[in-house]
């Protein structure tokens, strides 16, 4: 069961931030950015709906991730 909700999750996730990534007009290499952030949404889906523990780890690896897509965000803006 919970195999099957991560997996709408991040169906769900995938789809909405392609949408997201069209409707704004990013450019290929912000949409591709965006599209990194798919699994912490599933993870936070998971943590909401499947009362999955939030750990240490979770927390470090999802700030990680969304610096480095706000760094290369900013970059690839700045240049523009």
């Amino acid at each position: 069961m919970g195999f099957t909700w991560s997996w709408l999750c991040d169906r769900f996730w995938d789809r909405l931030c392609h949408l997201v990534s069209c409707i704004t007009h990013l450019q290929a290499t912000q949409a591709a950015t965006v599209q990194l952030s798919v699994p912490i949404l599933a993870a936070v889906g998971a943590i909401l709906f499947l009362n999955e523990p939030m750990t240490v780890r979770l927390g470090i690896a999802t700030v990680a991730a969304l610096s480095g897509i706000a760094l290369v965000i900013k970059q690839q803006t700045e240049r523009i």
